[in-house]
C-alpha cells in the first residue's frame, strides 16, 4: 500500500476508504481517534451547476437502505483499523428532503456493529445559509457530531477530561466539559468541495478527545482540514481521500509552509 503523500505527521492515501482501510487493517496499522464527516446523501438531484457540492462525486439523494448499509461497511472497517479504547468523532446531518437518514443511520450503527453511542456533540455555526423558506421548518444553525465507541469500551475510551482533584479515598474528580462549541463553518473557498468544515471545529475535538501521543484518521479526508489541523497542533494523522484533485490541494495545504498555530 503506498502513501499518496507522506511527511513527518501526516500519511495521505488516494483512493477509496473501504478498500483503503481494509488494507490498512492487513497491515496492521492502527489509529487511536476518528475525525470524519461523510457524505450526506441528502442533496436534490435537481440543483443548478453552480451548486454542486464535490468535484468527483455527487451527494445526490441516495437509497436509505443501500446508504445505511454502505455506512455499516465502513463502521466495520473501523472496528479493525480502531485501537482499545479509541473513538469516532463522527459528523452528519440531516436536509430538508430526507430527514430520517440520519436517525436512522445511528440507530443502525449501534444496531449492526459492535458500537455504541457514547456522546452527541452540538456544533454551532456562526452562519447557516441557505435559509429554509418552508412555512413549517427552521434554518438550522447546528450540526451533530456523534461519539461512537465501542460497547465493550463505553466506560474506557479515552478523552482529554483533565482531573481537578481527588476525594479522600484517591477517587478523581474531573472539570466540567460542555457537549457544545462554537466553530467557523469552513476555512476558505474552493471549488473542489463545498462541505468541508472548518479547521476551528478540528481543534475543538482534539482539545476534547485527542491524547498528545495519538494517530487520527479522517477516511473522508477532502480538502485535507482534519490532516492540516492535526499537522498544526503536533499531532500524527492520516487522511484518505477519494478525489486525486482534492489529494493534491490537500498536499498543497500542509506544505505551503503555513505558521503552526499554538495553543
Amino acid at each position: 500500500m503506498e502513501a499518496y503523500f507522506e511527511n513527518d505527521l501526516i500519511t495521505l492515501y488516494n483512493g477509496d476508504c473501504i478498500e483503503v482501510m481494509n488494507e490498512m487493517a492487513s497491515n496492521g496499522i492502527k489509529v487511536d481517534k476518528i475525525i470524519t464527516s461523510p457524505p450526506y446523501g441528502v442533496r436534490r438531484t435537481t440543483f443548478r451547476d453552480d451548486q454542486t457540492f464535490y468535484d468527483s462525486y455527487t451527494d445526490e439523494l441516495k437509497d436509505t437502505h443501500n446508504y445505511i448499509d454502505w455506512t455499516i461497511d465502513i463502521f466495520n472497517c473501523y472496528d479493525k483499523v480502531l485501537n482499545k479504547n479509541g473513538c469516532i468523532l463522527y459528523n452528519i446531518s440531516y436536509g430538508s428532503e430526507n430527514t430520517e437518514l440520519m436517525p436512522l443511520t445511528v440507530s443502525a450503527i449501534i444496531e449492526r456493529t459492535d458500537f455504541t453511542l457514547a456522546d452527541i456533540l452540538i456544533w454551532k455555526k456562526p452562519v447557516a445559509l441557505p435559509n429554509n423558506m418552508a412555512s413549517n421548518k427552521f434554518t438550522r444553525i447546528c450540526e451533530f457530531v456523534y461519539v461512537f465507541c465501542r460497547r465493550s469500551e463505553f466506560g474506557t475510551f479515552t478523552a482529554n477530561k483533565k482531573i481537578k482533584s481527588y476525594s479522600s479515598i484517591g477517587q478523581p474528580f474531573y472539570e466540567n466539559v460542555y457537549n457544545f462549541f462554537e466553530a467557523s463553518n469552513n476555512d476558505t473557498a474552493q471549488n473542489l468541495n463545498k462541505c468541508t468544515f472548518s479547521t476551528d471545529f478540528v481543534y475543538n475535538l482534539i482539545r476534547m478527545y485527542v491524547r498528545d501521543t495519538d494517530v487520527v484518521l479522517d477516511n473522508f479526508s477532502g480538502t485535507g482540514t482534519t490532516v492540516y489541523a492535526c499537522q498544526q497542533r503536533g499531532i500524527k494523522s492520516i487522511g484518505i481521500e477519494l478525489s486525486k484533485d482534492q489529494c493534491d490541494y490537500t498536499v498543497n495545504r500542509v506544505s505551503g509552509g503555513t505558521p503552526t498555530l499554538l495553543w
